[in-house]
């Protein structure tokens, strides 16, 4: 399970019920789901540290997360289960770092460096399966990045904030690894952990052993997220 509480507080959705931010399945969700990147403490630690220095406490709910989807449907959740597993099963962790700062409305957003290919590479996959159902926000264009800040007004507490985050960033780069995915329920204003889906890395004799081929699985082969890793990081 993951290090932070299983139960994260939102209400991103009540605040937000437009056809845009719903999946396109032609019926009311019983519920609807996020997918996020499991990553490790090196990283998502210095992360979490700067939300919670400049995200305004009363709204700040969630850890600092690199979301994938933001509104997966319940009737869909056996296929996406079978899906999630099946990459998994492929994947081996790969490295990410934190990239550059950025400019986000009313907020600070923070870019991925190292692993950005590989993630859009991983989102594109999953996408591509479940294009038919998704929201018309999770169809679209997908920049992977932390928000760091975010629904402040005073443009000046914006500027210092986002000034202070690239120095920060110019003299530190964080790095981490991508060990996973978390998917979570969202219940009545709740983000509750439902499961995790841990990369394994099985190698290409393990896959020529196993009977039956298409779909994900065969997107993901060619993958660069299979390489090898060739540095030591914080679990």
């Amino acid at each position: 399970m993951p290090d932070h509480k299983t139960t994260i507080a939102t209400n991103r959705y009540e605040q937000s019920p437009k056809r845009f931010h719903l999946p396109n399945t032609g019926q009311e969700e019983q519920h609807v789901y996020v997918l996020t990147l499991k990553m490790t403490s090196s990283i998502a630690k210095p992360m979490n540290d700067m939300r919670l220095e400049h995200f305004p406490a009363h709204l700040n709910r969630t850890p600092a997360h690199l979301t994938l989807f933001h509104a997966l449907p319940h009737s869909q959740i056996s296929t996406m289960q079978n899906n999630l597993n099946a990459i998994a099963t492929y994947a081996k962790p790969f490295p990410i770092s934190t990239g550059t700062p950025f400019r986000i409305g009313r907020g600070v957003g923070i870019g991925l460096g190292e692993g950005a290919k590989d993630c859009i590479g991983l989102h594109d996959a999953l996408r591509a399966e479940w294009l038919g159902f998704l929201s018309d926000q999770d169809q679209g264009g997908w920049k992977p990045h932390w928000t760091v800040m975010n629904k402040v007004s005073d443009e000046k507490q914006v500027k210092a904030a986002f000034n202070t985050i690239r120095r920060d960033l110019f003299e530190n780069t964080y790095h981490g690894l991508v060990v996973g995915l978390d998917i979570w329920k969202y219940d009545h204003g709740k983000w509750d952990w439902m499961k995790e889906f841990n990369f394994k890395g099985l190698t290409k004799a393990d896959m020529k052993s196993r009977k039956g081929s298409g779909g994900i699985k065969d997107m993901f082969k060619s993958m660069s997220v299979r390489k090898g890793l060739k540095k030591d990081y914080e679990w």
